[in-house]
């Protein structure tokens, strides 16, 4: 591999539509860095990257084996999927995590950044009851980092379910936010957004304040000790009069029980008006019974929705569920924080 000084974009055969992608912005995405930023306009001529994969392997047993390729003393943004042979895995994901950073830390590397857009196990984030794993701990703490290697480590990863997860781990997490897909997508709609719980509220007033000051309702629920919610009423129900669209909003759709309940209460506030539900991570699981999908649930609700491609879904799927999904891509966000952080510059400020 020439130009030893390139960082490397490396992806795996799960990985690779959001790395090609990534890959294909990045000099575009550096060239306007450099015409913005005229104090890193030089750094900008001069930095150009270079793209590599990761050979997996996967044994008849199931488990799996990596090879990186030859990659001492450089900086390796490694990108992640958490689809893996096909479908939304988490426990492959887990696994697949693990051994991939093994790899990558034998290849000798300056340093490694784990590009992640989903995390599983975000939910499991502490004890609800005595005795309950904290997974999410577990999860950080052990794929994507090793207390034995000298290799400074970061990562990149998207809308979690919460923050303070982060804390779990000794290497710096810097989340980024699906928000500017939102704003751009939303802010010339005659909309309200609405927060499906308490915990979402807070992140939807600065998406609401720059989406042009849209008015902003809240759902207020329980949840019982299986997962399973109840939405019980509507703070902000006048801020669904005179409106033509109502967005909600959120990290995360799973079952898509929240959103069905969410709908439910809109529609008995505002009857006419589209419903759209919006959220960066699209898992789409079923109930807990598991008879019904999240896909027949929100096709039978009659709503659009509108995920990134941080849980990334094969072709065949989305033209089979193209009747109510849209998916935006992430490539344009991750390209700018990776080209921002290469060039000295500050992430945070793409979403101020």
């Amino acid at each position: 591999m020439g130009g030893n000084n390139k960082p490397v974009i490396l992806k795996t055969k799960f990985s690779y539509p959001m790395a090609d992608a990534v890959n294909e912005l990045l000099p575009e995405t550096v060239r306007k860095l450099g015409e913005r930023y005229s104090d890193v306009s030089k750094n900008a001529r001069d930095l150009k990257f270079e793209a590599a994969e990761v050979d997996i392997t996967r044994f008849n047993c199931g488990e799996y084996k990596a090879r990186s390729p030859h990659l001492v003393d450089r900086e390796v943004y490694l990108f992640h999927d958490a689809t893996v042979e096909g479908g939304y895995r988490p426990n492959d994901f887990v696994a697949l995590a693990t051994v991939l950073d093994d790899s990558l830390r034998n290849a000798e590397p300056k340093r490694i950044t784990h590009v992640v857009p989903h995390v599983p196990y975000q939910r499991q984030d502490k004890e609800h009851e005595e005795h309950e794993s904290v997974t999410a701990k577990r999860v950080m703490r052990y794929c994507f980092y090793d207390p034995e290697s000298p290799i400074p480590t970061r990562m990149f990863t998207f809308d979690m379910h919460n923050p303070d997860i982060a804390r779990f781990v000794p290497y710096r997490v810097k989340e980024l936010y699906a928000s500017p897909i939102f704003i751009q997508r939303f802010k010339d709609i005659n909309c309200a957004l609405i927060a499906p719980d308490a915990n979402a509220a807070k992140r939807l007033e600065a998406v609401a304040a720059r989406a042009g000051n849209k008015g902003m309702a809240i759902v207020y629920k329980t949840r019982s000790k299986d997962g399973r919610s109840k939405s019980l009423g509507l703070m902000g129900a006048e801020n669904l009069e005179d409106i033509d669209v109502a967005v909600t909003i959120d990290d995360m759709i799973d079952t898509g029980g929240s959103n069905v309940g969410a709908i439910d209460l809109i529609r008995s506030k505002a009857p006419a008006v589209k419903i759209v539900a919006a959220a960066t991570h699209g898992v789409f699981s079923y109930d807990h019974n598991g008879k019904i999908s999240a896909e027949e649930r929100l096709r039978k609700s009659g709503i659009s929705v509108v995920v990134t491609d941080a849980v990334r879904r094969p072709q065949m799927y989305l033209a089979q569920n193209a009747d109510w999904l849209e998916v935006e891509s992430l490539a344009p966000i991750l390209a700018e924080a990776i080209a921002r952080r290469e060039l000295g510059l500050e992430v945070s400020e793409m979403f101020r």
